[in-house]
């Protein structure tokens, strides 16, 4: 998010939303049991021939440490992760 913010036509301003919604939404550390989850699906995915953006991976492993679905629209590459729970509220209807 950060490399958003600075690549944004007001860098300034995108880095003070960004830390605003930062205040709003608690943030999660990557600890050692993410690191074991972005592992174990890492080599599944690989042996599978199904790999995923790197970045994607590891927003998959902290869900998947912390328990939690993914909320996206790119159901595609996320539906890979096996006990990944993955919900598209983009394309509901009452949305």
């Amino acid at each position: 998010m950060l490399f958003g913010a600075k690549k944004a036509p007001d860098p300034v301003a995108a880095r003070e939303a960004l830390a605003a919604l930062i205040m709003l939404i608690p943030v999660a550390a990557l600890d050692a049991t993410v690191a074991v989850h972005y592992g174990r699906v890492r080599s599944c995915l690989e042996r599978r021939g199904e790999n995923i953006g790197n970045n994607d991976l590891w927003i998959a492993s902290q869900a998947l440490a912390l328990g939690c679905p993914i909320m996206t629209n790119n159901v595609r590459e996320f539906s890979r992760i096996p006990d990944l729970k993955v919900e598209d509220w983009s394309s509901r209807s009452d949305a």
